[in-house]
């Protein structure tokens, strides 16, 4: 920690309002810097004159010299003209806008009334209308009578246009997830290759793969990771020597950083996004990430919506994924923590294959020639969901929509999902991973995110070639059948 973030998280840590880990590092830091101890001794006299003046007896003031300088005015004491204008327009908005409004109805009015005046001091009265001006308004009545005829015939067509367009909107419906998502960050990186070099600067300790294969490191936010900045992923390949980082590419505006990493397994991480500079939040996103590819998923992204909460840890337990995240109250500055876990069991993985989308390019796959290396499925109701997900891929592989309609649930026909899936030409499947939650689920709907390879004839926002995550909800009717009742594509990046 440099002196700089020390004395802008001064106040917080005067007030006791700070994280447990960002607290042990202020003291840390006072420990090492007479500097800062002299201005925290100064200032923590000037907060216990303020509680001593205002010590009543029977009520407690907690932060209240915190609380008087958050709520001056600054803009209405600047010298700056232009807040000065800001701060009277405000201070008289509403008599501004009353004033804006009767000018506004003035003007619209002032025509109708002068019509009317002039109609009604007119020499000719109503019996006095010409023979030819009669004819006239006949002629409107007649033309108007035409007009809403017209009108309604257009109607008609229109309605007609609308029933005919009954597939672009199922279409558009079924890209209601996109619609859900566009504001969701989903990071893209750029991979730089480095020379070998293990003692970094300004970094956290290496952390080690399952396997002992891959270790990553987070550069540029200290040894904690709690730095202000935007920090960098860095990897070692233990076996090759290999090194390279992974540095944020579509972060110009968000100035969002890596804050906290664990393995998910020997080759993805979990790895926790929040804002680095500007407004620094103590957590942000969970997203799945390659260490090789840097491609990248939101499995955390229903929440990511919601602003006042954020996961600041997330780590692997079996086959759950356990969340340690913090709750804002409605003053954004008092929280709590709770602790989740999310189910992430995986049913079938075979990622042991390397390089499979290079394999796709040149060859045409057939519908169930790939077999998995590896299933991992232990009872009978997820090995039948495997088989309905592999019997999705065949279907698509081979051209057979009729095998894929009778998969489909009758809702999802209705979406027309199997159209965007006819644009795929080879389909790979990588991994099953089950995220259903039995306590809040009837037992009947399960989930479970899918990552597959793709080759796409004409991609689209749903799917693109390589590789795709997708959310797939299977049902089981009461007969034990299992239908697909829907398809989605997660937040994911584009490497």
């Amino acid at each position: 920690m440099n002196c700089k973030t020390f004395m802008r998280k001064l106040p917080e840590f005067i007030e006791n309002s700070m994280m447990h880990d960002m607290s042990e590092a202020m003291k840390r830091h006072m420990s090492d810097c007479n500097s800062c101890k002299t201005r925290f001794d100064e200032e923590r006299a000037i907060d216990l004159a303020f509680n001593m003046a205002l010590d009543i007896e029977g009520v407690s003031f907690n932060s209240c010299r915190a609380d008087i300088m958050k709520n001056i005015n600054k803009k209405k004491y600047s010298k700056n003209p232009l807040n000065k204008i800001r701060h009277g327009i405000k201070k008289f908005q509403i008599q501004i806008v009353s004033t804006a409004a009767i000018f506004l109805m003035t003007m619209v009015a002032a025509p109708y009334i002068m019509d009317r005046y002039e109609m009604k001091n007119s020499p000719r009265s109503n019996n006095q209308v010409s023979k030819a001006e009669q004819e006239n308004l006949a002629l409107a009545k007649d033309t108007s009578i035409m007009t809403e005829k017209t009108i309604s015939d257009e109607a008609l067509k229109e309605n007609v246009r609308d029933n005919s367009n009954k597939t672009m909107a199922k279409d558009v419906k079924a890209l209601s997830l996109l619609d859900k998502t566009n504001d969701i960050y989903v990071p893209e990186f750029t991979r730089v290759d480095l020379e070998l070099k293990e003692d970094l600067e300004f970094a956290t300790d290496w952390t080690e793969s399952p396997d002992k294969n891959l270790k990553v490191a987070i550069e540029g936010r200290g040894p904690d990771a709690i730095e202000e900045g935007v920090g960098k992923l860095v990897f070692v390949n233990n076996d090759t020597s290999k090194m390279w980082k992974l540095s944020l590419a579509n972060n110009e505006t968000k100035q969002f950083t890596p804050m906290k990493v664990s393995w998910f397994d020997n080759e993805n991480l979990l790895v926790i996004f929040g804002y680095g500079q500007g407004r620094v939040t103590l957590g942000g996103d969970v997203i799945l990430l390659n260490a090789h590819t840097g491609k990248a998923v939101n499995i955390y992204w229903e929440y990511s919506l919601d602003k006042k909460k954020q996961v600041a840890e997330a780590s692997r337990n079996n086959e759950k994924i356990d969340l340690r995240v913090i709750l804002y109250d409605d003053m954004v500055n008092n929280y709590k923590e709770e602790f989740r876990s999310i189910d992430f069991s995986e049913l079938y993985n075979d990622s042991k294959n390397e390089n499979k989308l290079q394999q796709m390019e040149g060859s045409k796959m057939v519908g169930g020639s790939f077999s998995s290396n590896e299933k991992l499925a232990n009872n009978i109701n997820s090995d039948l969901v495997v088989e309905n997900i592999e019997l999705l891929v065949s279907s698509v592989n081979d051209k057979n929509y009729e095998s894929m309609a009778s998969i489909f649930s009758e809702e999802l026909l209705k979406e027309d999902d199997y159209l965007h899936l006819a644009q795929i030409q080879n389909m790979y499947l990588v991994r099953i991973i089950n995220v259903s939650n039995s306590s809040r689920e009837d037992g009947l709907t399960s989930t479970y995110y899918v990552e597959t390879i793709m080759d796409m004839k004409e991609e689209s926002n749903l799917y693109k070639s390589g590789t795709n995550y997708l959310s797939i909800c299977v049902k089981k009717d009461l007969e034990g059948k299992l239908t697909i009742t829907d398809i989605a594509r997660l937040p994911q990046n584009q490497n």
